[in-house]
């Protein structure tokens, strides 16, 4: 009796699939449930960094290690210690008591300030901050460019035409630096309340 290779190599290929079609389904599990970019202005020495926050609680942090808008691509890994369900669950809380997922995909904070086409409030520089909350498979993604200075956070005199969603937008960043503080010694949850 002859070696039938090709039953083996069917038997092979089947452990194979079923392994990865486990390791997918292990991944959609372990998807964050929470993640958070931020990429620094123009003009910021700043640190780029990535925030992803898992349903245990566990918590990854990755950072450039250069500061600066257009640093070089490389990371570092960040520590930071897991969350209690409490936590997560406060979160979500703000979260839902600002509306996040109702506010829009994005924001910027160069608007046009009249119906003229000539009229318009530009600004440049300024950091983006990215938040993305996903509940049951429903991811809600916000990204907001100059988040300070429409949320008036910078200057009050200012008002941007979507401040109210600039500041709710704030509320849930400000929660989420409570919980994963970030690398930037100046990026503080009270700076965003």
């Amino acid at each position: 009796m002859g070696y039938d290779g090709s039953v083996a190599r069917a038997t092979v290929i089947g452990s194979i699939l079923a392994t990865l079609a486990s390791a997918s389904l292990i991944c959609a599990a372990a998807d964050p449930i929470i993640s958070a970019e931020f990429y620094p202005g123009g003009t910021s020495n700043a640190y780029e960094w990535r925030t992803n926050i898992f349903s245990d609680g566990r918590i990854e942090q990755v950072v450039k290690a250069e500061p600066g808008w257009g640093a070089p691509e490389e990371w570092e890994g960040r520590a930071i210690p897991a969350l209690s369900r409490k936590q997560l669950d406060r979160f979500f809380r703000i979260a839902d008591e600002v509306g996040f997922c109702s506010l829009e995909a994005k924001y910027s904070a160069t608007y046009q300030i009249s119906e003229s086409p000539e009229s318009w409030r530009v600004l440049t520089d300024q950091d983006t901050l990215v938040l993305t909350i996903n509940r049951g498979g429903f991811p809600c993604r916000v990204e907001v460019y100059g988040a300070e200075d429409i949320a008036g956070i910078w200057k009050s005199s200012r008002v941007h035409p979507k401040k109210q969603e600039g500041q709710r937008f704030c509320k849930a960043w400000s929660m989420l630096l409570a919980l994963a503080p970030a690398p930037n010694r100046w990026q503080k949850p009270k700076l965003y309340r």
